[in-house]
């Protein structure tokens, strides 16, 4: 599914959300031994690789963890809001989107690589070589993925997206991007 090591369960397995419901224990479904929750910190966040992305870490949720083989398996609550959290801290980096970025940010907004690669204008070649790390995506295209993800993410006009470019100049990519559900939101921590 994931890999050996850190397999996660299906989340849509009717017993897993009974249980999450329900304040039952929860069971690991490789070993089916109890799995022990903790919560993750600033100090000890949760690495979030489901998304593609590398280097996102999470605190503030809800981590099962399986003594027995060592799976885990994170309560992420709401989360397409950190998607979008995710995508409006992407798009404010003043580096080249990355491949793993573009590919998060295409299916954030929900395109097919062939739609995707029509809409910018590109080949459906070129955008797998530039999703798996082999070319960059090229200045034009990567301010117009940047142009489409700010308007999905803050359902702004298209007139507000020029204050995207003036300010993401002094913003630089931070080397272990954290995120915190604080309150009932989602946020970058400090």
């Amino acid at each position: 599914m994931f890999g050996r090591h850190r397999r996660t369960p299906d989340y849509h397995h009717r017993d897993w959300v009974t249980a999450l419901r329900n304040n039952r224990p929860m069971f690991c479904v490789d070993c089916d031994a109890e799995m022990k929750a903790r919560k993750a910190t600033v100090a000890k966040p949760y690495r979030y690789d489901l998304t593609g992305l590398k280097n996102i870490y999470l605190a503030g949720i809800t981590v099962y963890h399986c003594p027995r083989c060592g799976a885990e398996a994170p309560s992420i609550p709401r989360l397409p809001e950190l998607h979008r959290v995710l995508a409006l801290n992407l798009i404010g980096t003043a580096e080249q989107l990355t491949g793993d970025e573009v590919r998060f940010l295409r299916k954030w907004l929900g395109f097919s690589g062939v739609r995707f690669a029509q809409l910018i204008g590109i080949s459906l070649e070129h955008l797998s070589r530039v999703e798996h790390g082999h070319k960059p995506l090229g200045t034009s295209s990567d301010r117009l993925l940047r142009v489409l993800a700010l308007t999905a993410a803050r359902r702004t006009a298209f007139s507000e997206v020029s204050k995207l470019f003036a300010d993401r100049q002094t913003r630089r990519r931070i080397h272990k991007p954290m995120f915190e559900l604080r309150g009932r939101a989602w946020q970058a921590a400090a």
